[in-house]
């Protein structure tokens, strides 16, 4: 009996025994799951930082995004004076933005040939007015030069690199413009105030008498 007894405590213990090397087993594959799917999730939601690429050529921009792992496309080309042609002068994203692998960073460049644009007709506008409306069009107005005119301060003429310019010659955008405008020194023909002598008409009527 005493032997039964014994083996049957035996055989519980090992039930017990495997029971908890089982739980510890099940345990310790969970933590180590749970530990690859924390890097993974780590991994996954790694950010890379837009670097700043305004002022660099297109191709060195390009070698930057590739060391990054980000990609880039150009949406539009403007000219602005004074810019390196064809360095990035915008970017989006901004630079120090977070962005995940693979993104696209689009840029606008400084293009190599300035945009023309039709000049307005400013002649016999004031110097004023003729100023404004050439820069809201892109031009810039350098110089103003008096000239003989019967009217002061309306524009005569609008000049570029000692040329004439006519209404609608299409200029470089930024170009620089010089106006010749009236002194208001030289007489007006005096022919064109005079009036016409209004003939008398006599009253019929008294001529009678």
């Amino acid at each position: 009996m005493e032997v039964k007894k014994k083996s049957a405590h035996g055989l519980l213990q090992n039930i017990y025994l495997k029971t908890i090397l089982k739980g510890v087993a099940v345990f310790a594959l969970l933590i180590i799951l749970l530990i690859i799917w924390l890097r993974f999730y780590t991994h996954h939601n790694e950010s890379i930082v837009v670097p700043d690429l305004r002022g660099y050529t297109v191709d060195e921009a390009a070698d930057i995004l590739k060391n990054k792992h980000l990609r880039f496309e150009v949406i539009d080309s403007v000219y602005i004076k004074g810019k390196k042609p064809g360095s990035v002068l915008e970017q989006i994203p901004a630079a120090e933005s977070h962005v995940k692998e693979g993104r696209i960073v689009f840029l606008s460049i400084n293009s190599s040939v300035a945009k023309k644009v039709p000049v307005p007709d400013v002649r016999d506008q004031s110097t004023r007015q003729a100023t404004a409306t050439l820069t809201a069009m892109g031009f810039t107005v350098t110089k103003v030069v008096e000239v003989p005119s019967q009217y002061k301060d309306l524009v005569v003429d609008v000049f570029f690199k000692g040329t004439k310019v006519f209404p609608g010659q299409r200029l470089p955008m930024g170009a620089s413009l010089i106006l010749n405008v009236g002194d208001g020194n030289e007489p007006i023909d005096s022919d064109s105030t005079k009036q016409e002598p209004v003939e008398k008409v006599e009253n019929s009527e008294e001529s009678w008498f």
